[in-house]
């Protein structure tokens, strides 16, 4: 079934790059973006999961995104003879949960070099060959507003955030949009180690009554990329978070509107 919206063909006659794409939210990206027509670059420092397999436009390399210069230079060697460079999606991350406290200069550095230097670079590389029209998607996470368990993920991602809106004003004139994608408590390999507690807890909060998975996050970046976002820039999509601020101030759901969380 197609999703709302988006045409099967959205991304004929283009190339989509999307990091971390070996597993989680950026394998998914890369295959709904193929299904959508997209020639698919994608990069990952690990070899993809299994369920890659299928009949997909996808060219996957193997290229850790800290090596600024392998990453260029893979990057430049994808996109020659391609369709015109039409989605990039940096779904690539790490993240590292430690009390500051115990911070180290290796793990801030590990987490920096991710989620925001490899970022920056391969926009760098891209920003040439991208078509008019272009989207770039960056996924954030509702960590850079606060998190007291992460703060070097926090500012990591607040800083992804800047990126995109400055990105954004600069790209305008050229026809290039840039967003950012805003997962709440997605199924992946960054919270395997989550309690049932934890996990009930986020299904809870989401809308839909249960906990993302990656293919939730990959139709919100595949709208972005599609003709019906045209429009839209500069702007962070939250996908399964919309309830995690009264949450992060202590307030339960529902006590915001009426009392008990009743809407009768």
């Amino acid at each position: 079934m197609t999703a709302p919206g988006l045409g099967t063909r959205f991304g004929a006659e283009g190339t989509a790059v999307v990091t971390g794409a070996a597993s989680g939210i950026g394998l998914a990206t890369a295959m709904r973006l193929a299904d959508g027509g997209y020639d698919v670059l994608a990069l990952d420092r690990n070899s993809p999961q299994p369920s890659w397999e299928g009949d997909h436009s996808i060219d996957f390399r193997c290229v850790d995104v800290r090596d600024v210069p392998a990453l260029q230079a893979t990057v430049r060697d994808g996109l020659a003879d391609r369709p015109p460079l039409r989605a990039v999606c940096s779904a690539a991350g790490v993240r590292r949960p430690m009390p500051l406290s115990r911070l180290t200069v290796d793990s801030w550095d590990e987490i920096f070099d991710v989620n925001v230097r490899g970022v920056l670079f391969l926009l760098q590389e891209c920003l040439p060959h991208l078509a008019d029209g272009a989207s770039v998607v960056l996924v954030g996470s509702p960590s850079s507003v606060a998190d007291t368990t992460d703060l070097a993920y926090a500012a990591s991602k607040a800083a992804v955030g800047t990126l995109a809106r400055t990105l954004a004003l600069a790209l305008t004139p050229h026809g290039v949009r840039v967003n950012v994608v805003s997962p709440a408590f997605t199924s992946t390999g960054m919270t395997r180690e989550a309690d049932d507690s934890r996990r009930a807890d986020a299904a809870r909060r989401n809308v839909a009554g249960r906990v993302n998975e990656p293919r939730d996050i990959a139709n919100a970046i595949a709208w972005l990329c599609g003709p019906e976002a045209a429009t839209v820039s500069g702007t962070v999509v939250d996908v399964g978070g919309v309830a995690g601020m009264p949450a992060r101030a202590g307030i339960p759901i529902g006590d915001l509107i009426c009392e008990g969380g009743s809407l009768k």
